[in-house]
């Protein structure tokens, strides 16, 4: 491929190929990120879920509450909102 010989849609074509193979790398290591952020504060993540409205921690029990609470303030930690910003 003679680079002096190249038609628009050859050099858009190209161009297009560069973007895609600059994203690919941008995807996988978003991606990464996204993995090693889950690892870290999955489990805080899935017991903040279970905080209810005002009605239903009427029904919920203290100790549970209580690990809501310590979930949402680990969550809540510099450490993890740093590495969420970076995201």
């Amino acid at each position: 491929m003679n680079p002096d010989h190249l038609s628009t849609d050859d050099v858009a074509l190209l161009d297009s190929i560069y973007r895609k193979w600059k994203l690919t790398d941008a995807v996988q290591a978003l991606r990464e990120a996204i993995g090693t952020l889950s690892q870290q504060v999955g489990t805080e993540i899935e017991i903040a879920k279970r905080k209810r409205g005002f009605l239903g921690s009427l029904f919920q029990s203290k100790a549970e509450k209580e690990q809501v609470e310590l979930a949402f303030k680990a969550l809540n930690q510099g450490a993890h909102q740093a590495s969420e910003k970076t995201v």
